[in-house]
């Protein structure tokens, strides 16, 4: 519950559809951003509609975040299944493939 105008009023608690309504619109306005970045240095620069065609993207995803654990770095003889999640050493890995800025980077 939370106010507005000094009258209580229900809140809907986040879902699983908020939370992806919310990402898709990040991800397409990024998308949105990136191809005009690229509409306006093919413009300015003179270049190709081939060059636009190339860059240009659609339908993207967002990038994903995981993790790799370091094997080499796990104490000699300790079986890794037994070890608790804080103890394990970890390596942050970003997927950027088909992301909406993965084909400027490139």
């Amino acid at each position: 519950m939370r106010r507005a105008e000094g009258k209580i009023v229900p809140v809907k608690e986040p879902t699983e559809v908020t939370y992806k309504s919310q990402l898709t619109n990040k991800r397409d306005h990024i998308e949105e951003q990136c191809n005009s970045l690229i509409q306006d240095i093919v413009q300015q620069r003179g270049l190709e509609k081939r060059f636009r065609n190339l860059l240009t993207s659609h339908n993207t995803t967002l990038p994903t975040i995981y993790t790799l654990v370091k094997t080499h770095k796990v104490p000699e003889g300790v079986d890794i299944s037994s070890m608790k999640l804080e103890e394990l050493k970890v390596r942050p890995i970003v997927s950027c493939s088909g992301s909406p800025t993965e084909k400027l980077a490139a």
